[in-house]
């Protein structure tokens, strides 16, 4: 059992989750002007920090991305937005392209999901169970819709979940604090968990190194 932060955020334990940081979810358009979300550029500077230290940590960092398109939007899905001309974002489009400078690393696996959660249809949890992680470290946009949709899916499927409180970004407030959120897992800061890796023995190569 993983009862404190510094044991679940441990790179023998977790895992970096990263969902849908990407042009489409990270921008706004208003009379033709794009501009970041609110929140956006202050949540990225945090994410290249706890990318960075993760990965010296030996943490592995997994991405997840949106893609539609009509092989995969559902005539449910489609009805739920019909008012709309088309969903967001395109597979090979500017939009489904990560923002802000946040790139893979050689071997990072980028999970393709086309629902809210990470986990449905996708091979998510085979990434995880092949790299031992019990804990997911999550972040992305947007908090309160795919983040906190993947975050208690992992959690029912008995992963432990901490919420990288500032490393995320939602296009629709709905007034609840990130406690309230993730109320099923635990927030902490990005200077809080990586403060944690400072506890953990140094990574060695064999942990460290990206699986393919």
């Amino acid at each position: 059992m993983l009862t404190t932060l510094t044991e679940k955020v441990d790179p023998a334990n977790a895992a970096l989750l990263i969902i849908d940081w990407q042009n489409d979810f990270c921008y706004r358009t208003s009379n033709g002007a794009r501009t970041p979300l609110d929140g956006v550029p202050e949540a990225n500077e945090r994410l290249h920090q706890i990318i960075d230290e993760g990965r010296k940590a030996g943490l592995p960092v997994i991405f997840v991305a949106t893609h539609h398109g009509l092989d995969v939007d559902s005539d449910v899905w489609l009805e739920r937005r019909r008012e709309r001309d088309s969903f967001r974002p395109v597979e090979g489009s500017e939009g489904a392209n990560l923002y802000g400078g946040i790139v893979p690393a050689e071997g990072e696996p980028v999970v393709i999901k086309h629902r809210w959660s990470a986990f449905i249809n996708t091979d998510l949890q085979s990434v995880l169970d092949a790299r031992g992680v019990k804990s997911l470290i999550v972040a992305g946009v947007s908090a309160n819709g795919c983040v906190e949709k993947t975050s208690l899916d992992g959690f029912q499927l008995d992963y432990y979940i901490v919420a990288a409180k500032d490393c995320m970004a939602t296009s629709h407030p709905d007034g609840r604090s990130m406690e309230e959120v993730f109320s099923f897992g635990v927030t902490a800061t990005a200077d809080e968990i990586i403060s944690c890796w400072s506890k953990t023995p140094a990574a060695t190569p064999a942990a460290s190194s990206a699986m393919p």
